[in-house]
């Protein structure tokens, strides 16, 4: 199978949306989702972090993706990874850390010192992120509220 890395592109955002909302559907996440609410979701993080956004293909076919953004913090240019997203049929075969480090190598050519993200605790992703070298930041809580 050929493996390609590319920016990701407009005419990408309807796949990754596929993607994304069969991912949040299963466990652990059980989101249920709202129609073009995944679409409008990657749109908006699309929009805002497209030239930090990576697709992964497998024969021309987009298996997976990431979207990321760029923010400043006191010391220095800091990653904020959106979403890491594969295809069912295609984890646990690598391409994942593939397309992190494609965009760790990316970050740090352009400067930028660190990087941060949230995953689900105890989730595949949580243990996936923990492999990589990615550390908690225990003196950290990510807080919620529904209006």
């Amino acid at each position: 199978m050929e493996e390609q890395i590319r920016f990701m592109q407009k005419s990408d955002l309807n796949r990754c949306a596929e993607l994304l909302e069969d991912a949040y559907t299963k466990e652990p996440y059980n989101e249920k989702f709202i129609p073009d609410s995944a679409l409008k979701y990657i749109q908006d993080k699309f929009n805002v972090g497209k030239e930090y956004s990576f697709v992964f293909l497998l024969d021309n076919k987009i298996v997976g993706f990431i979207i990321a953004r760029l923010s400043h913090w006191a010391n220095g240019s800091q990653a904020i990874m959106e979403e890491i997203v594969f295809d069912e049929k295609v984890r646990g075969k690598g391409y994942a850390k593939k397309i992190t480090e494609h965009l760790e190598k990316y970050f740090k050519e352009k400067g930028v010192r660190s990087g941060m993200l949230w995953v689900k605790r105890d989730s595949a992703a949580h243990k996936f992120h923990l492999k990589n070298n990615y550390q908690e930041a225990n003196d950290l809580v990510v807080m919620f509220k529904e209006f």
